[in-house]
């Protein structure tokens, strides 16, 4: 028997997704207290539509008494302040206007 040829459409479909789009950063711990001199982990999750980088920058103000590094671990200097308090920031890559704070107050 034969049967009857079927011609595939040419019909393409192609299927563009929507630039992703962040609309939240939240830090957590939201505060903490960490002594002089020593260290807190923190972290950022982001509320995002469609597939895009999850990755933040972590920041603290250039006159803080502390520093971040890229993974979000924040040392407070041993000369530091007792009370003062740090705000660190976490800014999203894919979309550098959206960023979450916590708020860091220094420890004896």
């Amino acid at each position: 028997h034969s049967f009857p040829t079927r011609r595939s459409s040419d019909l393409e479909i192609i299927f563009v997704p929507s630039a992703p789009t962040v609309s939240a950063v939240t830090v957590s711990p939201s505060t903490a207290t960490i002594n002089k001199g020593e260290k807190g982990q923190f972290t950022a999750t982001l509320t995002m539509s469609g597939f895009g980088s999850r990755e933040v920058i972590w920041s603290v103000p250039a006159d803080a008494d502390a520093t971040v590094d890229a993974n979000g671990i924040v040392t407070v200097a041993s000369d530091a302040t007792t009370s003062d308090t740090i705000t660190l920031t976490a800014k999203s890559v894919q979309d550098g206007t959206v960023t979450g704070t916590a708020t860091i107050t220094v420890g004896t």
